[in-house]
């Protein structure tokens, strides 16, 4: 068998984690064998483990509630009128001593909740409004109890009993070859299974809602194994059941299955499968950025998640799989339907590995299929504009404009990266700021560059004086001591340089620049959200063979956040949530390493507008890109400014390839015989002509006794990336 780690994840949103043996683990993880489970604040795991003698253990994993939490339910509540909302257990018919419910909660959509435990009655206070209700108990099948869109204008009483938990479901889990999962029996190894250990995640949700998850991890199994994967409750309109699992077949490698039942299609002792003809395998290769020759540590590191998400976006359940070896992944999901439950796979490398700190990476788009054909599909996963713009809305949907059908020739990490800027609230009241940093870097095909964002260098200047990185720890210090020390306002630039780029063994940059005044009331500067160069069939692609080939598209515009308490209890009293104002855009090119940028005429489709992404623009190449370059690639500068004359100027290079451009190319960089070098701690051009030196942040530097360190040099028309050593 070979090494591989399993990990689940029962949370509001997937993160990746990778581990070895005894791992230290981030705050609110804990290791189960070989599961680490991840419990949100305030949520509630039931953890069982079946072990290869068949001795079964349980135990009930509980977050406690962060007092900013407790803060929020209590600033929703303050000053609203409350009615009381009585939740009734009483005996079972049957006997048992199941009249106290192990827990009930009283939920929201959007992640509010009150709970009470060991109760026969619970009383909760509550405005008017529509709520789903979870009553939970300690019997053998953890029964559930679910009362959804329960209407509260008045006192309201609920009454609740185990027996109303009348139906069972099992799930069987098939391998891709139609083979029922077979785990080992206990004293009796001659019996042929094909499933060393599996992970499972299930439960029931209620209106979308569900605060409790069950946890299993079986190691020994036999001819009813399934009925440990059974969910008991009353279902019915408004339910949903699901499960989550993932193993190891001795035969296919890593293999897991979704499965999702609608309550009211739930009957009496119902057995449901997984579809055989909906196994996908992932194949998505990803290369090693370069960092991971400084920070790798030679890891051989892969980890794929794949979960449940509501129709809002939201996660509901997650599992993972990091692999020290990597092999072959099938996945098992119900076509995917983003009006219901559905299923994502993500696909991830591992760049920069820290013995105690978390890892970073590159990861592909969601991954799922829709009808039968694989598709990567574009979200904001992980990122500062996931909430969508509209308070309480829920997370931001898939942008279909930057979504593609699957290849598995797209690499992840192997192109350049855009960068995506955000401004958070900081300081305090007294002394209130914004901190601005990269949100995050996505490649063309849609990879999210997470070790990018971990080491990307920053620069800041104050009417052109730039602040002194002796003087202060980082940019938040010099911003923080900026809105404290009285100053007059005035223009503030900071610089974003990412050098963890290489494309077709050529080292690249993205130089990313925001600017404002002080002096201006808004002082948020637009960003892009998406920079992808597509085919002429819409596909990404960064290499054409014409320039007719070739199309930009751009989504970004002015996301201006705004500190709001979220209707019905988003748990943080001081939620962000971004208001969208559009942006003008312009964008250029250049032939590689130069600064001799012309425009790329780009048109704005209002119809593409997509929330939590923004404005969708987009040009053809065919008639802007005139001009050679001698190794055929090119830059890009795209600038947003806003209305308040706020800008972001990144330039991406290299971004694409022409192998051949118009006929009517008006210029050729190649037949200039101007070159740059390095001589003795300047930077002179064989032409004897005039070079101005900048640093890689865009300070201009004194051409002599420059110290090592990478330079931008730029003489007439022609601008290289040059290292002095």
């Amino acid at each position: 068998m070979k090494t591989g780690f399993l990990f689940a994840v029962a949370s509001m949103a997937i993160t990746p984690f990778l581990f070895a043996s005894n791992p230290i683990l981030p705050d609110g993880f804990m290791q189960v064998g070989d599961a680490i489970i991840n419990t949100a604040p305030g949520s509630m795991t039931l953890v069982t483990e079946i072990a290869p003698d068949g001795t079964t253990s349980s135990h009930m994993v509980t977050m406690p509630e962060s007092e900013q939490q407790k803060e929020a339910r209590a600033k929703f509540l303050e000053g609203q009128t409350t009615f009381p909302l009585t939740v009734t257990s009483h005996p079972s018919a049957h006997g048992g001593g199941y009249e106290y419910p192990s827990s009930v909660y009283v939920m929201k959509p959007y992640d509010f909740y009150l709970l009470t435990e060991d109760q026969a009655v619970s009383v909760f206070d509550v405005p008017a409004g529509v709520y789903n209700i979870q009553v939970l108990y300690n019997d053998p099948y953890h029964s559930m109890v679910v009362f959804p869109n329960v209407e509260v204008s008045g006192p309201t009483e609920i009454d609740s009993n185990i027996d109303m938990a009348d139906k069972t479901v099992s799930l069987k889990i098939y391998m891709p070859d139609g083979e029922l999962m077979t785990l080992p029996v206990d004293g009796q190894p001659e019996i042929p299974y094909n499933t060393p250990k599996l992970v499972c995640h299930q439960s029931v949700l209620v209106g979308g809602c569900c605060q409790w998850t069950h946890s299993i991890t079986a190691s020994i199994g036999g001819d009813e194994t399934y009925k440990s994967f059974t969910l008991k409750s009353n279902f019915g309109e408004g339910s949903e059941a699901y499960w989550l699992a993932l193993t190891y077949h001795n035969d296919f490698g890593n293999v897991g299955v979704s499965r999702t039942i609608d309550g009211a299609d739930v009957t009496q002792s119902m057995i449901v499968a997984n579809n055989v003809d909906d196994y996908y395998k992932v194949e998505v290769p990803c290369v090693h950025t370069p960092v991971y020759d400084d920070k790798g540590l030679n890891n051989p590191i892969k980890y794929i998640n794949f979960g449940i998400y509501r129709p809002d976006n939201n996660v509901r359940s997650a599992l993972g799989l990091s692999e020290v070896t990597p092999g072959d992944l099938y996945i098992c999901s119900p076509l995917n339907d983003l009006d219901k439950l559905h299923t994502f796979t993500i696909v991830g490398d591992v760049d920069i590995w820290q013995q105690y700190g978390p890892k970073y990476g590159v990861n592909s788009p969601s991954l799922s299929h829709p009808d039968g054909n694989l598709y990567f599909y574009c979200t904001q996963e992980d990122s500062g504009y996931n909430k969508n713009m509209e308070p309480g809305y829920g997370k931001a949907p898939v942008n279909p404009y930057f979504s593609f059908p699957y290849n598995k020739d797209y690499v992840m990490g192997s192109t350049s990266a855009a960068a995506v800027t955000i401004a958070k609230p900081a300081g305090s009241a007294e002394n209130p700021f914004y901190n601005y940093t990269v949100d995050s870097y996505y490649g063309n095909f849609g990879d999210r560059r997470a070790a990018d964002v971990a080491i990307f260098e920053e620069s800041g200047s104050l009417n052109g004086e730039p602040y002194d990185p002796k003087q202060y720890r980082n940019l938040f210090a010099w911003l923080s001591t900026l809105a404290a020390d009285g100053h007059q306002p005035g223009q503030i630039d900071i610089t974003f340089t990412d050098y963890n780029i290489r494309v077709d063994e050529i080292d690249g940059i993205n130089v990313c620049k925001i600017s404002y005044n002080e002096a201006n009331d808004d002082v948020i500067p637009p960003t892009v959200q998406r920079v992808m160069l597509k085919d002429a069939d819409g596909n990404p692609s960064i290499k054409f063979d014409k320039a007719a080939d070739a199309i930009l598209t751009v989504a970004g515009g002015d996301f201006t956040p705004v500190v709001t308490n979220v209707d019905m209890g988003n748990y943080n009293s001081d939620f962000t949530v971004y208001d969208y104002s559009p942006a003008t855009l312009k964008a250029e090119y250049a032939p590689f390493g130069t600064d001799d940028f012309e425009e790329i005429p780009m048109a704005e489709d209002v119809d593409k507008y997509v929330i939590a992404y923004g404005s969708y623009w987009e040009g053809s190449l065919e008639n802007a890109v005139t001009r050679t370059s001698p190794n055929k690639w090119y830059d890009l500068r795209i600038t947003l400014t806003d209305e308040a004359g706020n800008t972001q100027v990144q330039t991406i290079s290299p971004a694409f390839m022409i192998s051949e451009v118009n006929p009517g190319a008006v210029r050729n960089l190649s037949q200039s015989g101007t070159s740059l070098r390095a001589i003795d701690g300047s930077i002179v051009a064989s032409d004897g002509s005039e070079v101005k030196v900048y640093s890689i942040s865009g300070i201009e530097m004194t051409n002599a006794n420059l110290p090592a360190g990478t330079y931008i040099a730029v003489s007439g028309a022609l601008r290289s990336k040059l290292i002095i050593k």
